[in-house]
């Protein structure tokens, strides 16, 4: 089992190795959106805004960057077969749909981890703010986000099996969707009706205000943080079992041997 699990690891290790467009994912686009929304807030606490504003707008860019990752690695595996017209050669192995999801979903931890970790210490430098003084709310709320991005990476392949290629642009509407309705820059508060029974639903919504409350008051939220996880893990297993039934069906009518 690990030998099929490896493999899929390495696949993303190798494509990442030789693609400068994944080395930019990882280590170029999550600072840029850091500096240009950072140096934004920094000027506006310059202008009289409140100095929790910056640490307010610095924890909803690390939050959402790590569910992107975690989104992109996994959403990105079955594309990436598609472009590089293999994806017949990926199931045609020993290697089947929980060793695909297993892989491509450790690499998303290392991915989305080296994310956290350069932004953190980039923003530490920078802006003088230490993300991990939210201390334990952390873990479940990365946790959270992990699974969500992992759970709807699964949903969109699923999506690209059975309904065309057309459908793969939303790898990229799906983050700025997040990424709007879960009040990365802003409170989720002030969402208007009916977008804010969107952002009701996402657990993103509640698990970056878990961790802005950690932030800044010091406060365990533990009420955002069990919605959080509960949305994120139901999301996760449906597309555990959406991806499984979406893969076998592409088996049986000669979908993946198309690619």
């Amino acid at each position: 089992m690990w030998e099929e699990i490896s493999a899929h690891m390495y696949r993303n290790y190798i494509i990442t190795k030789r693609w400068p467009g994944e080395l930019a994912n990882i280590f170029v686009y999550p600072l840029i959106g850091l500096l240009s929304v950072g140096i934004f807030a920094f000027f506006m606490t310059m202008q009289g805004a409140p100095a929790s504003s910056l640490v307010f707008v610095f924890v909803g860019v690390v939050a959402w960057e790590f569910f992107n990752t975690s989104l992109r690695v996994m959403g990105y595996g079955v594309a990436e077969d598609i472009w590089n017209n293999c994806m017949k050669h990926t199931h045609i192995g020993s290697s089947r749909t929980p060793h695909f999801m297993a892989g491509h979903g450790i690499w998303g931890i290392i991915a989305a981890m080296t994310d956290l970790v350069l932004v953190t210490v980039l923003g530490y430098i920078i802006f003088g703010i230490n993300f991990y003084q939210a201390g334990l709310v952390m873990l479940p709320a990365l946790a959270g986000l992990f699974l969500f991005g992992i759970g709807i990476g699964m949903l969109v392949n699923s999506l690209i099996i059975t309904k065309g290629t057309k459908t793969m642009a939303l790898l990229w509407i799906v983050p700025g969707i997040v990424m709007v309705f879960s009040g990365v820059y802003y409170p989720a508060e002030i969402m208007p009706a009916p977008f804010n029974y969107l952002t009701l639903a996402l657990p993103s919504t509640y698990l970056i205000s878990a961790l802005r409350s950690a932030m800044l008051t010091g406060g365990f939220l533990w009420t955002e943080i069990v919605l959080g996880l509960a949305v994120s893990a139901a999301i996760f297993i449906l597309g555990i079992f959406v991806m499984n039934k979406a893969i076998l069906k592409g088996k049986e009518n000669g979908v993946l041997s198309k690619f």
